[in-house]
């Protein structure tokens, strides 16, 4: 899959919401770290994940040393019902990334005009 950065060196941000098939999520979290580890090439992203089921996630911080990045699932408010999934470098500009996180939890998708809704 090819992957296109942003000019600005701002990471892509997404929204991604877990209703149906919570039995499945755990799954899908694992092979989502598999491929982060065997990754070659960067990719620098903010998923702001939001929850409708009860389900908790275990936070995590992953590092890939050949692409020198990191892949962290993180609590994005205290009902654990909305979570980041970031993979940013390894050595990052806190400032700016936690910056950039803030955005993406304080986004409002619904009026974005370039959005992509995929249902399954």
């Amino acid at each position: 899959m090819a992957f296109s950065p942003r000019p600005d060196g701002v990471p892509k941000v997404l929204k991604c919401y877990f209703g149906f098939y919570e039995d499945e999520w755990p799954s899908q979290l694992e092979r989502l770290k598999t491929a982060f580890s065997n990754a070659s090439s960067r990719v620098n992203f903010i998923v702001f994940v939001c929850l409708s089921f009860d389900d908790f996630f275990v936070p995590f911080d992953l590092t890939n040393e050949m692409t020198g990045e990191r892949l962290t699932l993180k609590s994005a408010d205290k009902n654990n019902k909305h979570f980041l999934l970031i993979r940013c470098p390894i050595s990052r500009d806190e400032n700016k990334w936690t910056k950039w996180e803030k955005e993406a939890i304080e986004l409002e998708f619904k009026n974005q005009w370039n959005k992509i809704a995929i249902n399954v």
